[in-house]
């Protein structure tokens, strides 16, 4: 969803006094908290065959299609993938004009001028937002990620760490994900060698990882695995010198506060696709790669930063 965002902003820019609102998930609702700015609504999405979402209920797709046309819409954008199932989805609310991309081997929809050929060897921030410029929205910040943080993060944060909140650029994100916890020890012993403090994030599946990583660097180290919101892990990544993770996901949110990463992807993994749009400052690994190239990319990337006021 962060990759969204500079497609929301393009849009904003060009059009401040529509009501824009989003068609998604339920847990697509933090995007409205953040970017009050940018969205008016969240409506959520009831299912069509082909498209992500709980089991289908036939039923309340044809009443919430029925709904929408009742609301007249204006303009129906698709960002969606490549529009395969999504464009069908949203030909069908009803909007006086339809908006996106279509799959390049495949003829686009009615109006032609207003679809574009699915981009496939660009981030996907770059191609969610070719779609709006090819509907004239030019904005100067391009598909610069952003993700605000408010008091409520840092203060989250804080108490996570005892209020032991370390110096900016002195520290270090370590995203085992799912393994394997000796990489990770690895490099966790690596960076207190160059006197950074290292701190393990990530989600609560990743939690006995993360605490074979811990034992393996005890007592130098601190584990946040499962135990901070996406703000404040956020917060965290904000002042840290640099991300290491295994995935791809937490590398965006470093992106959005302009922190320098390293993914490794997992296999299968679109890497042209969901790498960060800064292709400079956050590298992805698509193999499997060895300590010492992690270790080599960490020390020319954190090298190359500097610390970020709070």
């Amino acid at each position: 969803m962060l990759a969204v965002v500079p497609a929301l902003r393009a849009l904003r820019g060009t059009a401040p006094r529509a009501h824009i609102a989003l068609v998604g998930l339920p847990t697509a609702a933090w995007l409205l908290d953040r970017f009050p700015t940018y969205l008016n609504e969240l409506i959520t999405f009831p299912g069509f065959p082909g498209m992500p979402g709980d089991q289908l209920d036939a039923r309340a797709t044809v009443r919430f299609l029925a709904e929408m046309h009742e609301r007249e819409l204006a303009l129906a954008i698709q960002l969606h993938d490549d529009g395969l199932v999504a464009n069908a989805f949203t030909q069908l609310l009803g909007a006086r004009h339809t908006a996106g991309a279509h799959p390049a081997d495949q003829p686009p929809p009615e109006e032609r001028d207003l679809f574009i050929p699915w981009p496939t060897d660009e981030p996907e921030a770059v191609r969610l937002l070719k779609v709006l410029n090819n509907l004239g929205a030019h904005p100067p910040r391009g598909a610069e990620p952003e993700l605000p943080l408010d008091e409520s993060d840092h203060g989250e944060l804080a108490q996570a760490l005892a209020g032991e909140l370390p110096d900016p650029g002195e520290y270090v994100c370590l995203h085992p994900g799912p393994g394997p916890a000796e990489r990770f020890a690895a490099l966790g012993s690596a960076f207190r060698e160059r006197d950074l403090r290292v701190i393990l994030i990530g989600g609560e599946e990743h939690a006995a990882v993360a605490a074979a990583v811990a034992d393996g660097l005890d007592p130098d180290v601190t584990d946040l695995s499962g135990a901070l919101t996406l703000g404040a892990t956020a917060a965290l990544l904000k002042n840290a010198a640099l991300l290491v993770a295994d995935g791809l996901s937490l590398a965006q949110v470093a992106a959005a506060v302009h922190t320098p990463s390293i993914a490794i992807a997992p296999d299968g993994a679109d890497t042209r696709r969901w790498t960060p749009y800064d292709g400079e400052r956050h590298r992805v690994f698509a193999s499997d790669p060895g300590v010492d190239d992690l270790v080599a990319a960490a020390d020319e990337l954190a090298g190359a930063s500097t610390p970020r006021a709070a």
